[in-house]
């Protein structure tokens, strides 16, 4: 049996609002005024990008940028995701598997900055 990533749905919805809010760096955060909650969801979203930025992933990067930064301001549907990632291979050195792969890695990584249960 497969262990369920319970905080999935949480990191893909602070990707999307860290993209719907024009990808706003730390330090625009405060000064814009948002509550402490998403102040925290934008900063492990930026921080998880930079953690990868410097670790060399590159594709990872541009598969999230992919999959949960366009378009980031209308609500997921049921299967927008999987077409995403279909569309995505298409353009990537990597088939959907290893796709899915990188996004979990990261949606991991951003829930453990946030102190969320991984």
């Amino acid at each position: 049996m497969q262990n369920k990533e319970t905080s999935r749905d949480y990191i893909t919805a602070a990707m999307q609002l860290y993209a719907a809010e024009g990808r706003p760096c730390a330090q625009n955060i405060k000064s814009r005024g948002y509550p402490v909650s998403m102040r925290r969801d934008i900063e492990c979203v930026e921080k998880t990008l930079t953690l990868l930025s410097n670790r060399g992933e590159a594709n990872i990067i541009r598969a999230i940028e992919r999959v949960y930064f366009i378009p980031p301001y209308s609500p997921l549907k049921k299967s927008d995701i999987a077409n995403r990632v279909r569309l995505a291979a298409q353009d990537f050195p990597a088939d959907e598997r290893t796709i899915y792969r990188w996004l979990k890695c990261a949606r991991v990584m951003a829930a453990r900055y946030r102190g969320l249960r991984c």
